[in-house]
This record gives structure tokens, C-alpha cells and sequence, in this order.
């Protein structure tokens, strides 16, 4: 990092400095504050709302998701069980595959709920068997907070199609109405967990469950993490970094009763030319500069 970066640890100190705070918790929760703010990218002139590059990542991810379980039956029946793991209503129809369990061709008929599942015939299978079976529903990266592109493209070899939104009903709906595996068209977003200590976790459902491995890059928004007092750095470039000093020193001058507002018009003018600088980063090639429409290159 350069040395014109200043890091969290840094931050706090110039904090504590101003305001004659003496712990560094204190200093880190006006720190945070500004990152905050500066995070939501509200311009100060025009009150846009600019989401920056550095929160917008890509995502590959496999459709459709192999499952990993860990199930037992329920003796002389074809009610399985799942102790670790769970089921969802895109696997009916689908192979299920048992370690241990000389039984190929064993498919689910009907998922009962998260726990429970039914064969299309018995296996015996004891109580901490693995097993995996192709599910429609795939994970989204752990720090997804928000799609943004409403139509996303995904590909396999050279074929390409875009996901259409759909609600989480309709999905429901076609893995239903749709027996045998195809060329997915929908997609819906729906909350997997919350752990206050990591946040909430999203998932993706997939119709038709696709009948072969495809390749989904979606452009999401990153739910960035807060700052600790450390050698730890913000993201973003230096003009992020400089208007992030400016206005954690507004904090501390608001928490210090100053009214000199010193750092404020100068931290307002920091984040109007870093958002000026992170959108450069989108802004579209002229004539001159963009693909050539004979050779995409």
C-alpha cells in the first residue's frame, strides 16, 4: 500500500489526536462513521447516488450446484433423511448419489421439507452416509448485497442466454411444471441465513435446473466489511482514501463541538472529485476508443 494511503490504525490516532479521545474504540466508531458515509456514495452537489468500482465485483458460479448431504434412511421405507445439509424442490427428479450404497439410479420423488426426502425406491442407507444430488438452488458470494444488473448473461462453450428475474413463486412453479432438466431462462434471489456476527447470506433459484454445467457471472454489489484499528487499509484508490481522512475529521470535529467546520467544505470537495475519478472507470469509450464491429477487438 503506498505510503500516501493512511491506514485504519493511522486514522484513529489522527482521531484521537484532534479530539483527546482516549481509547481507540471510540476514535474507530467515527471512523466508521465517515466510511459510512463515504461508502454510500450520496454526491455532495447533486446528491446522486454513485456506487463505487470497488464495489462492484464479479461472480462466476456454477449452475447447477452439486449438493453435498449427509443422510440416513428410515428403515424399510424410501424416506431418507437429511442430518446434515438440506433438500429443496428442484432435486425432484434428480439422481441422488449414496457412498457405500450399491444402488444406481436412485432419484428423489418428492421433497417433503428441508430434512426429509422421498426415493423412487428403497435404499438402506445408515445413519452418516454422503451423499450429492444436483440442486437449482446455488449459493451467492458472502458479501453479495444486491444484484446490479437486473439481467444477467451466463454461457457454456460458446452458447450464451440471459437469466430473466422471476419471483421465488414462479421458480416454485416451473420446477414443478418441468420435469426433466434444460436450458435455464429465470433466476430469484432469496435469503439463505443471518448470523449477526457475519451478516446475511443470500442464495440464487435457478428454472429450469440446467441440463448441463453452465457458467453464471453476475455483476452484484459487495457489502463491504467495517474498518478495525489496524494496519488495515480502506478500499478504494488514493482520492477515496484522501476524502475518507477528510471526513472522519469532520467526525471528530462534530464530536469535539468545533464549529470552525474546518474539514468540512474540504471533505465534501474530496468526495465530489473522488466520485468524479471512480466514474471515469465506467465511462463510455468514444467511437475511436471502443470495439471495432468487425473483430470485437
Amino acid at each position: 500500500m503506498s505510503d500516501l494511503a493512511l491506514s485504519a490504525a493511522v486514522l484513529c490516532d489522527r482521531i484521537q489526536e484532534y479530539t483527546g479521545i482516549t481509547t481507540a474504540g471510540e476514535a474507530l466508531k467515527l471512523l466508521n462513521d465517515a466510511y459510512a458515509r463515504l461508502l454510500a456514495g450520496v454526491h455532495p452537489v447533486d446528491h446522486t447516488v454513485h456506487v463505487w468500482s470497488f464495489l462492484r465485483p464479479l461472480a462466476t458460479l456454477t449452475l447447477p450446484t452439486t449438493r453435498a448431504l449427509t443422510i440416513t434412511s428410515i428403515a424399510g421405507t424410501t424416506l431418507i433423511q437429511a442430518t446434515a445439509g438440506e433438500f429443496d424442490v428442484s432435486m425432484v427428479g434428480q439422481e441422488i448419489t449414496i457412498a457405500v450404497v450399491a444402488a444406481a439410479g436412485v432419484a428423489i420423488a418428492q421433497v417433503v421439507d428441508k430434512e426429509f426426502a422421498i426415493l423412487d425406491e428403497v435404499v438402506d442407507a445408515d445413519t452418516g452416509n454422503a451423499a450429492t444430488v444436483l440442486s437449482g438452488v446455488v449459493d451467492l458470494p458472502a458479501d453479495f448485497a444486491g444484484m446490479l444488473d437486473p439481467v444477467m448473461p451466463y454461457h457454456a462453450s460458446l452458447s450464451r442466454k440471459r437469466l430473466k428475474p422471476a419471483t421465488p413463486n414462479e421458480i416454485l412453479t416451473l420446477w414443478q411444471d418441468t420435469a426433466t432438466a434444460d436450458r435455464p431462462e429465470y433466476y430469484a434471489i432469496i435469503p439463505k441465513t443471518f448470523v449477526a456476527a457475519t451478516g446475511q447470506r443470500w442464495q440464487a433459484m435457478i428454472a429450469p435446473l440446467p441440463e448441463n454445467a453452465w457458467y453464471w457471472t453476475i455483476p452484484y454489489r459487495r457489502a463491504a466489511d467495517a474498518l478495525t484499528d489496524a494496519a488495515v487499509y480502506a478500499a478504494g484508490g488514493a482520492a477515496f482514501g484522501y476524502a475518507l481522512f477528510l471526513l472522519a475529521m469532520c467526525e471528530a470535529e462534530r464530536y469535539a463541538g468545533k464549529k470552525t467546520v474546518l474539514y468540512e467544505k474540504r471533505a465534501y470537495e474530496a468526495m465530489a472529485e473522488a466520485i468524479a475519478v471512480d466514474r471515469q472507470l465506467f465511462a463510455t469509450p468514444s467511437a475511436d476508443e471502443g470495439l471495432s464491429p468487425d473483430t470485437g477487438m
